[in-house]
């Protein structure tokens, strides 16, 4: 690169170590905490491997396993929890300036919208580019299959980021995005880095976990400007149903949300541009 030379952010391949004009530096603090923190947090996870209790394997059948909610908070509130925490102070000077510059609003509620598809990460999903690329009504997919929607020449549709592990990665290339007029739609606890990178439009949400006062209580009172709350837990699809009917999308049809390992195939198989002399192609 000349020296001098000045990139739009969305040209950046690794936008989180540089910082997007759209939040005039408010983004370098916590950017620089996170990756901080990282190390921390790996250093907590030694020690307490080495107190947890020794235990032997056991073999239940599926019949044996009940639900539970405490233990099953426990074990969130060991792992999830503590990062959801510290990314929702970190991105709250980040948040606060989406809303108030006009990229954000609060996940809207909405009725009679029409059909739309609720896309997994399914092998399933690499037979259905035909039916995706001829689709007319809404679409809502993860961060996952994103850029294989872009692939697929979609538009004006819906990404979920809503898993506190995804990063920034799976949006690249971030020159995709432009004139998509595509919607992230995430909450004040992913890492900041995601929302940083992401240029265009949000819709933001609350996620809900029963029994938490940190979700209950103070997620509202720091966040007051996201109204809306959601029960996103169990896997990503069935965080896209919620959302896509909370907005009025109905029916709903699920594509590539198989989990069946069919042909020894555990995911589907992503496209991958490339951009050459201002051409774009496609491979898998």
């Amino acid at each position: 690169m000349d020296e001098g030379k000045i990139l739009k952010f969305t040209e950046l391949s690794d936008p989180q170590h540089h910082g997007n004009e759209m939040y005039g530096g408010r983004d370098h603090a916590a950017l620089n905490f996170i990756r901080q923190r990282e190390t921390a947090m790996e250093k907590a996870r030694v020690i307490e491997k080495q107190m947890e209790p020794k235990h032997t394997d056991a073999h239940i059948t599926e019949a044996e396993v009940s639900p539970d909610v405490i233990e099953s908070n426990k074990h969130y509130e060991s792992g999830a929890l503590k990062r959801e925490m510290v990314n929702s102070y970190y991105n709250h000077p980040m948040v606060l300036a989406d809303f108030e510059e006009g990229r954000a609003i609060s996940l809207p509620p909405g009725h009679s919208r029409g059909p739309a598809l609720i896309i997994g990460s399914g092998p399933s999903l690499d037979k259905a580019h035909d039916l995706i690329r001829g689709w007319k009504g809404g679409l809502f997919c993860s961060t996952s299959q994103c850029v294989t929607m872009a692939g697929l020449d979609k538009k004006n549709f819906f990404i979920l980021n809503v898993d506190v592990k995804t990063e920034t990665g799976e949006y690249m290339p971030l020159w995709l995005w432009e004139d998509r007029n595509c919607f992230s739609v995430t909450h004040p606890c992913v890492d900041p880095a995601t929302i940083q990178c992401w240029n265009w439009k949000k819709l933001y949400f609350r996620i809900m976990v029963q029994q938490m006062k940190f979700y209950s209580e103070v997620l509202p009172l720091a966040y007051p400007m996201i109204k809306t709350q959601l029960y996103v837990y169990g896997c990503n699809a069935s965080a896209l149903i919620s959302c896509a009917a909370l907005m009025g999308y109905n029916p709903l049809f699920l594509v590539g949300c198989d989990f069946s390992y069919p042909g020894n195939q555990d995911r589907f198989r992503a496209l991958v541009p490339e951009k050459k002399d201002g051409i774009v192609t496609w491979s898998q």
